[in-house]
């Protein structure tokens, strides 16, 4: 009996191992590998996404610092013209938050702020990816500012978030001034040729 429980315990684990490889490989999901700024864009332009406001961080350094509290992704993060982020996602809940803010995104709206997080945090962190330093002063005046986190490794998942955040911020457009920033969360080859 006991060596009947021990192949259950190593069948089922067996089993749950090779499910979660099936559902990695059937969503595009991979372990992440180095990419060039140039093989981002030719992957965005491949799944017929803009590659419009496509932005990756600078080195490693401000990789870490920045997902130092949340390594989830692909995520969306939306900042208010005085580019203070809107706490607008409760805690423990998924990404379907965002989704649904977005949508609901208005210029009469008023929203919470995390005063504690801005947009210009960020953009110390990150580059445009023709190697322009961002900043707030390079941003066109907007009423919202969406920076969209997402990767290449995570396949579909972020194809689906990226189509649909597009979609739904282009059909706004007509009533708010809405800047969408895509931030890659890929590792980088320039990343290794860091000075240690």
């Amino acid at each position: 009996m006991k060596i009947f429980k021990v192949i259950c315990f190593f069948s089922l684990l067996l089993l749950f191992a090779s499910c979660n490889q099936i559902i990695k490989k059937f969503a595009g999901v991979h372990d992440p590998r180095p990419e060039s700024v140039e093989s981002l864009m030719k992957f965005l332009k491949k799944k017929g996404l803009s590659q419009d406001h496509v932005y990756v961080f600078k080195d490693s350094t401000s990789f870490i610092d920045h997902f130092q509290y949340s390594w989830t992704f692909p995520k969306a993060y939306v900042y208010n013209q005085d580019y203070l982020l809107l706490d607008v996602i409760e805690k423990d809940t998924c990404t379907k938050q965002t989704w649904n803010m977005v949508e609901a995104l208005s210029g009469a709206g008023s929203y919470p702020v995390d005063s504690n997080r801005t947009l210009p945090q960020l953009l110390k962190n990150i580059e445009r990816t023709d190697g322009q330093e961002p900043g707030a002063n390079t941003l066109p005046l907007s009423d919202f500012y969406v920076v969209l986190y997402w990767a290449k490794f995570t396949g579909k998942v972020s194809i689906r978030e990226i189509k649909f955040i597009e979609k739904t911020l282009a059909a706004k457009q007509d009533s708010m001034n809405i800047e969408l920033l895509k931030v890659s969360c890929d590792p980088l080859v320039s990343w290794g040729s860091e000075k240690q």
